[in-house]
Parts: structure tokens; sequence; C-alpha cells
């Protein structure tokens, strides 16, 4: 994408644009509308989380870089979640509806 304003111009590629227009995911459309004062507006539609699980891959990525533990890697993209080993859980009841 090629930003020009009347101070600059830019281009953007990839997650740079990604980062730019803060979007968690490629997946998304751009519209080009009438602004209420007349002048033309972009309008940016995101469409997808992570393989529709909520987690953003490259944002994983950027915080694991950044020190993060996978524990908290997770509670971010996944709040109100409790980490345990696997040996711990017990399977519920087969529901009857």
């Amino acid at each position: 994408m090629r930003v020009k304003t009347d101070q600059a111009e830019a281009t953007f590629k990839r997650f740079d644009l990604r980062q730019a227009v803060e979007m968690p995911e490629m997946l998304f459309t751009v519209s080009r509308v009438v602004g209420p004062d007349g002048g033309v507006e972009f309008v940016f539609l995101g469409r997808g989380w992570g393989h529709g699980v909520g987690l953003c891959q490259n944002g994983a990525f950027g915080m694991a870089l950044a020190g993060e533990t996978y524990d908290r890697i997770l509670k971010h993209y996944y709040t109100g979640i409790d980490i345990v080993t696997a040996s711990s859980v017990t399977a519920s009841p087969a529901s009857t509806r």
C-alpha cells in the first residue's frame, strides 16, 4: 500500500502494513468511501484472528521475541484460562442433550 499525504509518502508491504494499520491479521478488505466532509476515507475491515481460534501467530511470535513466556502469551490471547498438566485433567460426563 502506498500512502501519500501533503507531508510525505510511504509504502507498506505485508507485516509492515499490518502493523501500520494495527490489523491482527492479513485477512482484511479495504473500502474507499466519501467521508462526512466530502473527503476520501479508507475503511479497513478485519476478517480473522489466527486460523479462527483467536491467536495471532505473528503477535505470539513477537511476544516471544520480546521475552514473554508461553503461558503469558496464551493467557494474553485466551483470557480466563488455567494452564495445567495434562495428567490433572479428567473427562467431563457426557451431555444428555
